[in-house]
């Protein structure tokens, strides 16, 4: 039994940073830069991404957006 709680709490605590939140900030055709979830895909030509790769908050990203996109 308890090798079967051990393996179900292995995939749980594996599978949680899939769930977890990130955030992108994009400038899109218009020069407008708004902040995301997903990832612009490698095939949108109208979206750019600008500033680091991904943030983990909101917050963090609220605030790089306003240096990175004045």
């Amino acid at each position: 039994m308890y090798k079967y709680v051990l393996a179900a709490a292995l995939i749980v605590g594996s599978a949680l940073p899939a769930f977890a939140e990130s955030f992108y900030i994009v400038r899109g055709p218009d020069k407008k830069c708004m902040i995301v979830d997903v990832a612009p895909g490698a095939t949108e030509t109208t979206v750019t991404r600008v500033g680091k790769n991904l943030y983990v908050t909101r917050e963090e990203a609220d605030a790089d957006m306003a240096v990175v996109c004045k």
